[in-house]
């Protein structure tokens, strides 16, 4: 009888692609914690050196100020007169001055030194009477590069000096105590106060106090205490605060000054859309809360500068913000902060949307700026027409199209979070009164024709004229702005006839009906009169007049009423600029003789019609031509 397969072992399977997956899953949550671990125990072990380090320079520096103090009768004066000292006392090898090197690590030691006038088992910021013969106290601070949240280290010590070695009774102390921001005693803090006298300086000691010896005039002086420790703010975030200590008399301990000091904190806002997506929020307005401060208010305006925006010199306490000025009725986020830390907070943004209606002919873009920025401010974006979202605040839009740019429209709109329904561009109207019979009225928009001081017909810029000729007898709809308003001879491009004089552009202001008093201005041409009489032949000085409507001329010299004088007198050929039109030209005498002083042109009136650009008279002839 035939044998049946052995059966399969199970055991003799591989892994399933599932399994391994789960497995490498597994075997990544474990490096991971385990990496965490190694990296939070590598972090401790380089602190607890680091401040290993600095205890033992503080208390070298300790030691080396003992031996100088009893190294003379005059050197505890000396030492108390130092103040604050930095890197007095190099390492072998090493300068003074400058911070002391040790496995690639860098310490400050700063030293202050002041004498306890109260005695040495109470604080001089406490009050109290001066003692006769008060010790010497030194307070040495070690910090280093990078501490984060780690406190310096602080060291103190007394020192007595012999009897009848201390100070003189003429002086006097001030005492400012220094506290953090959970209200408890903060050594380590420079304290200068500066007056008659020049600037002191002292540390703060394990109390939280800084004595200073001062000399003070008889009948009292004022000083200002300062403090000016890097990264330190006080609760109204000032990075160097300051207070007087008042009058100040000799033999007196004053204890006027108490400040609230402590490591900056810094607030990192992170802006996100209603999606959850980081939104660059460059240059629209945050408000900063802080729960703790002081002043008047408790928050701060401050611009963003992106998606994420870091307000530093904070005091540290519980911190939120929110855009805008007014808080949101929903409440806003916040976090606590402390000393030398970073928080974050995320506001979450929700857009304001809307629609824009009411667009004048032509247009076919719209831009919205903040504010009442101008079309071509930075921060400037296009919106949809049929459907907009924008940040929330305050808004200007302007209207764009192939006539004309930037075009203004509703101004300073007030857009909320939320559906803001439609942005509506006013009516805007251009109505010309005035305007001769005959002819074609077409516009071109200033932003499209920069630099235009002549009739845009025979320019580039008639490409893009409006025709506006049913404005003589009803407003027309336009776009905002200003705009070079122009009669042809029919099209845009055609014979100019005329423009409106001294309304050369005309501005048509937004959601208003704006009216055009047409005064006709007729294009310019050149106008020469060639051989005029030499003052030899008349024998008498003479100038050529022209004018619009016929002249008398009387004895005088004076130009008669309504006419001009064209060109420089006295000369054969006299060359000037008029409208197009009709013309009597006259040579008038200017010296010598009596009587009528005019002659008339051989050919008057004389007509200028266009459309050639200059033309000339011959005196002799009476000829006019057009060069």
């Amino acid at each position: 009888m035939a044998s049946s397969p052995a059966p399969r072992d199970g055991r003799d399977d591989g892994m399933s692609l599932v399994e391994v997956l789960i497995a490498a899953v597994i075997l990544g949550i474990l490096a991971s914690s385990v990496l965490g671990i190694i990296v939070q125990t590598q972090s401790a072990h380089v602190d607890s050196r680091s401040r290993t380090a600095a205890a033992s320079l503080a208390a070298r520096e300790i030691d080396l100020i003992r031996e100088e103090f009893g190294s003379s009768t005059t050197a505890p004066l000396d030492l108390a007169d130092d103040g604050v000292v930095v890197n007095e006392h190099p390492l072998p090898g090493q300068a003074a001055g400058q911070p002391l090197r040790i496995d690639s690590q860098q310490y400050t030691v700063s030293r202050s030194t002041a004498w306890n006038v109260t005695g040495p088992g109470s604080s001089a910021c406490e009050g109290g009477s001066l003692v006769d013969h008060p010790t010497l106290s030194v307070s040495v601070t070690v910090t280093w590069p990078h501490m984060g949240s780690t406190k310096p280290v602080v060291t103190h010590t007394q020192l007595a000096p012999p009897k009848g070695t201390g100070v003189s009774s003429t002086q006097a102390f001030a005492a400012v105590k220094v506290v953090d921001s959970d209200g408890a005693v903060n050594p380590g803090r420079t304290v200068r106060l500066s007056g008659a006298g020049g600037t002191m300086s002292a540390l703060t000691d394990a109390a939280g106090c800084a004595v200073v010896a001062l000399s003070p005039a008889a009948a009292g002086t004022a000083y200002t205490a300062t403090l000016t420790d890097t990264g330190y703010v006080d609760v109204s975030g000032v990075a160097n605060p300051s207070k007087s200590t008042g009058s100040v008399r000799p033999g007196q301990l004053n204890t006027a000054v108490t400040f609230a000091y402590d490591r900056a904190a810094t607030l990192r806002v992170r802006v996100l859309d209603d999606a959850g997506n980081p939104y660059d929020a460059a240059g629209l307005p945050l408000t900063i809360v802080s729960t703790e401060s002081a002043g008047s208010s408790a928050s701060r305006s401050v611009v963003a500068t992106g998606a994420i925006t870091e307000v530093t010199d904070l005091w540290p306490t519980r911190h939120g913000a929110y855009f805008g000025s007014a808080a949101p009725a929903a409440g806003y986020p916040t976090v606590d902060v402390g000393p030398g830390q970073t928080g974050q907070v995320d506001v979450v943004l929700t857009m304001a949307t809307g629609a824009v209606a009411g667009l004048p002919p032509g247009a076919d873009r719209v831009i919205a700026v903040p504010g009442t920025a101008a079309c071509t401010d930075a921060a400037a974006r296009e919106v949809p027409v049929g459907g907009f979202s924008i940040m929330p605040g305050t808004w200007s839009f302007y209207a764009l199209g192939p006539a004309f740019d930037c075009s203004a429209g509703p101004a300073s709109v007030s857009l909320v979070g939320g559906d803001n329904g439609d942005v509506v561009f006013g009516p805007t109207t251009l109505r010309a009164t005035g305007v001769p019979a005959g002819g074609t009225l077409w516009a071109v928009h200033a932003s499209r024709a920069p630099g235009l001081s002549t009739c845009a017909a025979g320019t580039p810029y008639a490409a893009l004229a409006v025709n506006v000729d049913a404005a003589r007898t009803a407003p027309v709809d336009l776009a905002a702005g200003d705009w070079f308003v122009y009669r042809t001879d029919g099209p845009a491009n055609g014979t100019c006839l005329s423009t409106p004089r001294n309304a050369y552009p005309r501005n048509v202001a937004h959601g208003a009906a704006t009216t055009l008093a047409w005064t006709d201005q007729r294009p310019t041409v050149g106008f020469t009169v060639r051989n005029v009489p030499s003052s030899t032949a008349l024998g008498r000085a003479y100038r050529i007049i022209v004018s619009t409507v016929p002249q008398t001329c009387s004895t005088n010299t004076t130009t008669p009423g309504g006419a001009t004088q064209l060109g420089a007198a006295d000369s054969a050929t006299v060359t000037g600029s008029l409208e197009q039109g009709t013309y009597y030209v006259y040579r008038q005498r200017t010296s010598g003789g009596s009587g009528n002083r005019c002659t008339s042109s051989p050919t008057n009136p004389v007509v200028l019609p266009g459309p050639a650009a200059a033309y000339s008279l011959d005196w002799t002839t009476g000829a006019v031509t057009a060069p």
